[in-house]
């Protein structure tokens, strides 16, 4: 449990840890603040979202992500930014290896495509480029 307070009010975070599945999960978040917002009729906003199951990573590694929202309650949403989180299994009190978020991975997938992409290319202009110069002579005999 991590209680976070200021002077507007507070932020809890609950986080769980699955010894069966290996993995160490938020999974409630709990926010209250009364600040006064211009054009706002009321001051006091709260949210308290129980079924999460975010920044999820395996035990003895941390969570990394560079930005995430989370939306805790119809419009109230929680905006994490440069976030790095490690529950349990913190050993000499360092972070453990870093599980980076799913939108930051990058994907060995794209640049393969883009490959095979230009690699067609080449050979279809290279096959029209063989084409065209053997079309050219044919029918016609140099004097």
């Amino acid at each position: 449990m991590l209680r976070l307070h200021f002077p507007e009010g507070f932020l809890l975070f609950v986080f769980k840890k699955n010894e069966t599945k290996g993995m160490a999960y938020l999974s409630r978040v709990q926010a209250n603040l009364t600040y006064q917002f211009l054009q706002a009729t009321e001051t006091s906003f709260g949210a308290d979202s129980s079924s999460l199951q975010e920044f999820e990573a395996s035990l003895g590694h941390s969570y990394q992500c560079r930005n995430r929202t989370l939306t805790l309650a119809g419009d109230f949403r929680l905006h994490v930014l440069n976030e790095h989180v490690q529950a349990f299994e913190l050993h000499d009190g360092k972070f453990g290896e870093a599980e980076v978020c799913q939108e930051q991975r990058r994907s060995i997938l794209v640049p393969i495509i883009v490959f095979v992409i230009i690699a067609v290319l080449v050979i279809v202009v290279l096959v029209a480029y063989v084409v065209g110069r053997r079309r050219s002579h044919v029918g016609y005999e140099t004097i």
